[in-house]
């Protein structure tokens, strides 16, 4: 079993499993998604920050009209279901990809769930809105779906900055490394590049400067 590098969920190293090579390493993947993540970083962040400041944008006002009836019943289960189709189907649609992605690979994700959970609440509230007498409920859940929807990219948007400032310090740490080292060769001290320094070769450490690679002193 591999481990998903961007959501830690384990996946079956199977022949049709979403893969991607870096540098002679091969990882798997649960969905396209976390793939994207994983080979575009930049990119994905930029498209989930978009679409977690639409989502919360539509969520409030499905929230306002969820819980305080301002038009009459039928009027305001319309305008519920308008704003939340887009949050649905159109922010949540990370979630299909990743719900087909399992299909395919015959597995479930995080994403299953997600995907079928606000589905289910989502077409039973618009059945219900459009055919009021089809159930014997009269209560509709859009604001359900939405709520589950826009937490779960909260989550995933704060998931990704974490990660990206954890990036960025290890990588400012490996830019203090030196770049360069002076040796000892063939009786002369020259620079060469610390990836070339040999084992129990002699390097040269000056007062200030820092210490290239391990060593005994």
């Amino acid at each position: 079993m591999a481990k998903d590098p961007v959501c830690g969920m384990f996946v079956e190293e199977k022949p049709n499993a979403i893969r991607h090579t870096l540098e002679g390493r091969e990882y798997y993947f649960c969905s396209n998604q976390c793939l994207d993540e994983f080979t575009a970083p930049e990119k994905e962040l930029r498209s989930l920050k978009r679409q977690v400041v639409i989502s919360i944008g539509l969520t409030i006002p499905i929230l306002v009209l969820s819980y305080s009836m301002i038009f009459p019943k039928a009027v305001n289960d319309y305008i519920l279901l308008g704003l939340t189709t887009p949050v649905q189907f159109w922010i949540g649609w990370r979630f299909y990809r990743g719900l087909w992605d399992g299909i395919k690979a015959r597995v479930s994700n995080m994403d299953t769930l997600i995907a079928v959970g606000t589905s289910t609440a989502y077409f039973y509230s618009a059945i219900l809105t459009i055919f009021p007498r089809f159930f014997p409920f009269e209560n509709v859940y859009f604001e359900t779906a939405a709520i589950i929807i826009t937490l779960i990219l909260i989550g995933r948007l704060l998931e990704s900055r974490t990660k990206e400032k954890a990036s960025n310090a290890v990588r400012k740490l490996l830019d203090l490394q030196p770049r360069m080292a002076s040796v000892i060769r063939n009786g002369n001290e020259v620079k060469v590049p610390v990836e070339e320094i040999q084992e129990n070769e002699t390097f040269v450490i000056r007062p200030g400067e820092r210490i290239p690679v391990d060593g005994e002193g």
